[in-house]
């Protein structure tokens, strides 16, 4: 079934990549700088010996041929030394790929097609932007923006409220007593990490959503991958610009919204579940995904640089120039799957061998991906007044 990967690969991208020059045998640049014949009379050596001693004339030197410019090399991403993507594949689906394809794959991969050529606001798989989000990267883009703003926000969803609420004890249990008033959580999260539990709480019942047997199984482990993935994008990313941080966490949170949206489509249209796909069709599953990712942030507007980083995942794109976002949250993709399949004990390998290649700071995100925290709460309010109602 590999033929069917390439059929649709080449299907959608045809009018995106162009191949690379196919450089011609022998020497590349033999022709190019044409030489014109000599057409001075000749001389024999012993008068050519005899001009050239009565008449000082400086050596005359013909310029190299100039060297075509070649291509950029495409980026080196990279890649641990396990089949970190196809086991995280097997535990979404449940099933090792098939050596076999399954029957309906044929169908499918055109439903996946339409899907992507569709107009996005007429399909319904595709998820819509959650209200909250809008006014959230608002605040980001303003340089007054103030807590109050926030709490605003907050106040439009009792749901939201509660989140907030269960986020703030979730870190200060140790530290003070239970937290009840939205006012003094509100201080002790402040502007950054309010925005990050609005993001949570706002995406998360589209990356859970569990409709049919497939998301069902999928959803929670998409879920909490994508949130390791956009705090492992926070741990790595600069914060010497407000911006980067919340950035970054929102391409590592929303990466695998493409993901969901393609195990709809298995939940509605897959009629036999038992038989496993090949590996051909997962390889396009992951293709489909990525590109809906991009599709889906770019209908939503979100910040330009996660667009681009979320294109930059998709097989196949363009890697003659990678964003830093881009390459972040391709390391953070990784080694949040690999956390995972590691405390599941789906992944059995030397540490050394995992991490070989990876940056000190890296490394150090793996390994405490489980414990590293979003934000830091501010403590050094009284607990005194942190108890009161709403």
């Amino acid at each position: 079934m590999a033929s069917l990967f390439e059929r649709f690969f080449h299907r959608y991208f045809s009018g995106h990549h162009t191949p690379p020059p196919v450089m011609p045998e022998g020497d590349p640049f033999a022709d190019d700088t044409a030489v014109a014949p000599h057409t001075a009379p000749l001389f024999r050596f012993e008068e050519f010996q005899k001009i050239s001693q009565e008449t000082a004339v400086p050596p005359v030197t013909t310029p190299a041929p100039a060297r075509a410019a070649l291509p950029p090399a495409p980026f080196q991403h990279w890649y641990p030394r396990a089949p970190v993507d196809p086991l995280f594949y097997e535990w979404l689906l449940g099933f090792p790929p098939a050596r076999q394809a399954h029957p309906q794959e044929q169908e499918l991969t055109n439903t996946l097609y339409e899907l992507l050529n569709a107009d996005p606001e007429q399909q319904t798989l595709v998820p819509r932007m959650p209200g909250i989000i809008p006014p959230l990267l608002s605040t980001l883009r303003q340089e007054q923006a103030s807590v109050s703003q926030l709490t605003k926000l907050i106040m439009r969803d009792p749901a939201l409220v509660g989140e907030v609420l269960l986020a703030v004890n979730n870190v200060v249990h140790h530290h003070v007593q239970k937290i009840t008033s939205l006012d003094a959580a509100v201080l002790m999260l402040g502007e950054e990490g309010l925005r990050y539990v609005i993001a949570k709480v706002a995406f998360r019942p589209i990356l859970n959503l569990q409709q049919g047997p497939y998301s069902r199984r999928a959803a929670p482990v998409i879920w909490a991958q994508s949130e390791k993935c956009g705090l492992a994008c926070h741990a790595l990313s600069s914060h010497e610009d407000d911006t980067a941080p919340f950035h970054a966490f929102l391409a590592g949170l929303l990466h695998q919204i493409g993901l969901i949206t393609v195990f709809r489509v298995l939940d509605q249209e897959v009629r036999d579940t038992s038989v496993p796909f090949s590996l051909s069709f997962c390889l396009l599953l992951q293709v489909v995904a990525n590109t809906l990712s991009t599709r889906i942030a770019t209908d939503w507007g979100l910040p330009e640089d996660v667009i681009t980083a979320l294109r930059e995942q998709i097989p196949g794109s363009d890697q003659s120039t990678v964003s830093t976002l881009g390459i972040l949250l391709h390391n953070a993709d990784l080694i949040s799957k690999m956390r995972m399949l590691i405390n599941q004990q789906l992944l059995r390998s030397q540490e050394t061998i995992l991490l070989h290649g990876l940056s000190a700071q890296e490394a150090y995100c793996y390994r405490h991906l489980d414990h590293l925290k979003l934000f830091d709460l501010n403590l050094s309010e009284p607990a005194s007044h942190d108890t009161g109602a709403t």
